[in-house]
């Protein structure tokens, strides 16, 4: 019985499917034989283009007292034709609204006359849904709550579903600018204005959430009430009432030693101090495990443990892990239950394969009946019937934008793509436009299958110093200054076994013939170089499945020693980077994360501890890695602009690469959705191992050719470039000319914090450290062994890429105590003409400060001005500003006795007070250990 069902269905659906087809084909022959449903004046003039004498036309057929319907449904037509240059759907409404009302009120002849013509209601209703379907494409690209609001305003005809589409797209849109917003004030306007919104109960649950988070750092008894009176129904009230209990069972004992245990049994309630240090120490990890491991291990501590559940409830739906979901969900109830089953749902939404996705409502369909997860369960179950019973087509259509369904997309265009047929790939590709809307895989096989390409976008070969016939060259590592070229080489003149690491060096803009480093290389064994630092420092190296590192000394690279377990994680890890900061690390694995359902390789990033240990490698994320093959991260000396190599993600080939933006400075899991750098770039083919230059405008990288790999290299088109970045490079000797090794920091001077490092070559003593833009920076010097001499730049109001040269010159700490050389302190800021200090001046004055309890030394603090004004007003002003160092100095914990303020006005100069930089050197406050000891 249920195969004679199954067959009825399939008949029914192909019939259906056929009676499409035919009735297609009759409305195609008819319009072939010249019969038109409906005509109207003008139509062949606005279909042989000519619109401004149609306009002309219809404009004077309007000058009737009366004009026919036929005449408001040429303007119609006129103004619904994408070509003219007047385009515009709310005129193109307009006047089709009159043209049915003027039907409506004919009468006798003129009525029979226009259904002669093909008119009628029916007519007037498909009219307004082509308009209807325009205006809802039109409101979907521009994809903002005003553009739909505008459509659902707007337009009071446009059939009910569409209508029902718009306001769908439009609480979704609305939603996810609240969630992006996460504050209980977007959400509250949120609820207010989209109250039958589908996310109406997720929405709430989230900004309850928020909302106790905000009365619980205030930790009052009026807070806790406050929470309470506000949200009665939320699911943390049960939380604030136990706090609640124990601030009243803790206010009354104060109040009266004697007051009795109440009848509740106290102890399983109330918060011990260590307990409440433990919750606090386990919320800066932002592991879910952690809280599990707690609640497992007390389980007495009833308020604790909710509190925990809630982190858990936050980290995992924001992580989208799956284990902490299902962990969740066995726990929670109603809307925060929810809201982890929509998560989890989302998770399986990423699978290749249909049955995975098919297989959560098997597991979870019982737990919940929320609207939107009712919605979904519909949406699958319509899916799975596609699948089995109809067409490829229909299947993609019904799962959009599911992974299958854009898997299931790829496979029917993939025949198309390897032999090059691109206008039918796109014609293929378009056909699904509606249901996969601004999915980001579908618009980046949209935008990278397209027909013609960006001429200006040239990939050229790096030459034949580099590119061998028999070898293959590939992992290339150009430096941040652009002077040397790394790379992998095999069967090369010169290999020693197996792969080995190679250099060039940019001379005059040609590459010189690479030389092996030999020092890196052994004779049984396969090396590449994966990265090299900012500042060519330190290399990051593979070595037979394992990452190592090397350090550049005096006479050539260290001897690589083997990074650590945290970054060493997996049977494979490869494509490791340092960032520009030198504050993290990004490097592949074939390490499973925890949202996905099956392991692939992935990217990860570990920071450095402030013990210089490597921590925990924490998952880019859902954005990034998808379950699909990803690797090859090249983070910009930006700090913002991440590129990955990808088997996914919307591409042509076996590997093509993408762009993604990072979205906060402070987290490595929050990325834009990846754009593909396109079919100028990419290929079918091998695409790997990018890396960028620092001024955003050349990508070298790695292609296959005839199964050997060359080096490459392409202009960026502009959409996927990086951020400008400054750069500033130099040599830092001391003050006999000699190179120093040393430790340059740069710091955020508004924020009072070291923001990255970089070293000096210790052979050349050259440095290079790369700045993004924004900020206001100060850079120095640290070395127990000299000054910390320091520089600075404003970079907040800059917007393009700009390279400084600055040698520096430091003076050690021997010859400060023993010659007393002064040294200035170039990162102190005064308003013009003024002896107060700038916020901007405290971190320098720190590290002094720190100097001068260290050596406990005499110091004379001066200042000094240019020749500029007034030589009495120059004197008072660069006293009062030595006084003014020496105050804060003292406030530091230095000695008062130790230190000496005096002024020398323009009596001092340092350099010619003829020239603009001259005078801002002349304007100065310099420090120099003495021997005299000034009594206060």
């Amino acid at each position: 019985m249920r195969k004679i069902v199954s067959c009825l269905q399939v008949s029914v659906c192909r019939l259906l499917t056929l009676l499409f087809f035919v009735s297609l084909a009759t409305y195609s022959a008819a319009q072939a034989n010249g019969k038109k449903p409906v005509q109207y004046p003008c139509e062949e003039l606005i279909a042989g283009g000519m619109y401004d004498q149609a306009k002309a036309e219809i404009q004077k057929l309007m000058a009737d007292p009366e004009p026919d319907a036929s005449v408001f449904y040429a303007a119609y037509a006129l103004f619904s034709t994408p070509e003219f240059a007047e385009y515009d759907i709310t005129t193109a409404y307009d006047y089709l609204d009159c043209g049915r009302t003027a039907f409506i009120k004919a009468n006798g002849g003129r009525k029979e006359k226009l259904k002669s013509k093909g008119y009628s209601t029916t007519v007037f209703a498909k009219a307004f849904a082509r308009l209807s379907q325009a205006a809802l494409d039109s409101a979907t690209v521009l994809n903002s709550v005003d553009g739909y609001n505008h459509y659902l305003d707007t337009y009071p005809r446009f059939p009910r579903a569409d209508k029902k589409k718009a306001t769908i797209q439009r609480d979704t849109l609305a939603f996810t600018l609240a969630v992006a917003d996460s504050t209980v004030a977007a959400f509250d306007t949120f609820l207010v204005h989209y109250p039958k919104a589908r996310e109406f109960m997720l929405a709430t649950a989230m900004r309850n959430a928020l909302a106790y988070s905000h009365f619980d750092s205030i930790g009052t008894v009026v807070a806790y009430q406050d929470f309470i009176n506000k949200y009665p129904r939320a699911d943390e009230v049960s939380v604030a009432m136990e706090h609640l209990f124990l601030f009243a069972y803790e206010e009354a004992k104060r109040l009266n030693p004697e007051y009795p245990r109440p009848k509740i049994q106290l102890d399983s309630l109330s918060i011990s101090k260590a307990s409440l240090e433990k919750f606090v120490e386990l919320t800066k990890l932002h592991k879910w495990e952690k809280f599990q491991k707690y609640i497992e291990n007390h389980p007495n501590d009833k308020v604790i443990n909710a509190l925990a559940l809630i982190e858990i409830w936050s980290i995992v739906n924001r992580n989208q892990d799956i284990e902490g979901l299902r962990y969740s969900i066995e726990r929670l109830r109603t809307s925060m239950r929810d809201s982890c089953l929509l998560t989890l749902h989302k998770v399986y939404e990423r699978a290749e394969d249909f049955d995975q996705l098919y297989s959560f409502h098997y597991y979870y369909d019982s737990l919940s009946n929320c609207d939107e997860l009712k919605r979904l369960r519909e949406k699958d179950m319509a899916a799975k019937f596609a699948r089995d019973s109809c067409s490829t087509e229909d299947f993609i259509r019904a799962a959009a934008p599911y992974n299958c369904a854009f898997v299931a997309l790829r496979k029917l265009v993939d025949p198309l793509i390897k032999a090059e047929k691109w206008v039918e790939a796109q014609k293929t590709i378009k056909q699904f436009a509606k249901a996969f809307g601004n999915d980001y895989r579908y618009l980046n096989l949209l935008r990278i299958t397209k027909p013609v390409l960006d001429k200006s976008i040239k990939v050229n070969s790096i030459g034949d110093s580099v590119n061998t016939k028999w070898g293959g060259e590939y992992c290339s590592v150009v430096s941040a200054d652009s002077k040397k070229l790394y790379f992998c080489g095999i069967n090369r003149v010169g290999n020693i076994g197996g792969e080995d690491i190679f250099m060039s060096k940019n001379i005059d803009g040609e590459w010189s013939d690479p030389q092996i480093i030999r020092e890196l290389c052994s004779a049984s064994g396969n090396e590449a170089v994966e990265s090299v630092s900012t500042d060519g420092t330190q290399m990051i190296m593979f070595h037979n499945g394992v990452l190592k590192t090397s350090t550049k000394q005096r006479t050539g690279w260290g001897k690589p020693k083997k990074l650590p377990e945290k970054i060493n994680i997996s049977h494979w890890q490869a494509d490791a980077m340092i960032t520009s900061d030198r504050k993290a690390m990004l490097f592949a694995a074939a390490k499973k994360t925890g949202h996905e359902l099956i392991e692939s390789r992935n990217i990860f990033v570990s920071e450095l501890q402030a013990d210089g240990t490597w921590g925990e490698p924490i998952d880019l994320g859902p954005v990034i890695n998808q379950g699909w093959c990803t690797r090859s991260p090249f983070l910009h000396p930006d700090m913002r602009t991440l590129y990955f190599c990808s088997h996914g993600h919307g591409g042509l080939g076996s590997y093509d690469v993408f762009m993604s933006k990072r979205l906060r400075d402070d987290s490595w899991t929050e990325w834009s959705e990846p754009i593909n750098l396109g079919r100028e770039i990419n290929t079918a083919g091998y695409d790997c191992w990018y890396n960028i230059s620092t001024d955003g405008r050349v990508a070298y990288f790695s292609r296959e050719f005839e199964r050997q790999h060359d080096i490459v290299y392409v202009n960026l088109p502009k959409d996927v470039k990086p951020d400008p970045v400054t750069t500033i490079s130099g040599r830092l000797t001391d003050e006999n000319g000699n190179v120093v090794s040393a430790t340059l920091r740069w710091e955020d001077l508004d924020l009072h914090i070291v923001v990255g490092e970089s070293h000096t070559d210790p052979e050349d003593g050259s440095f290079f450290i790369v700045l993004p833009l924004g900020r206001n920076y100060g850079y120095f010097i640290e070395d127990p062994k000299y000054f910390p001499v320091s520089q600075n730049i404003d970079l907040r109001n800059e917007h393009k890429f700009q390279q400084i040269e600055n040698d520096l010159s430091i003076a050690s700490m021997k010859s400060m105590l023993t010659d007393s050389v002064p040294m200035s302190l170039n990162n102190l800021f005064f308003n013009v003409g003024d002896s107060t200090l700038l916020p901007t001046s405290i971190s320098e004055l720190r590290r002094v400060a720190q100097l001068i309890n260290k050596v406990r030394r005499p110091v004379e603090i001066s200042g000094h001005t240019d020749d500029t004004g007034d030589n009495a007003r120059n004197q008072r002003l660069s006293e009062a500003r030595a006084r003014e160092v020496m105050a804060f100095l003292i406030s530091e914990g230095c000695d008062p006795s130790l230190l000496r303020a005096v002024g020398y006005g323009k009596t001092r100069p340092k350099a010619s007070n003829k020239t603009e930089q001259g005078r801002r050197k002349n304007r100065r406050v310099d420090i120099r250990f003495i021997n005299k000891v000034y009594k206060k």
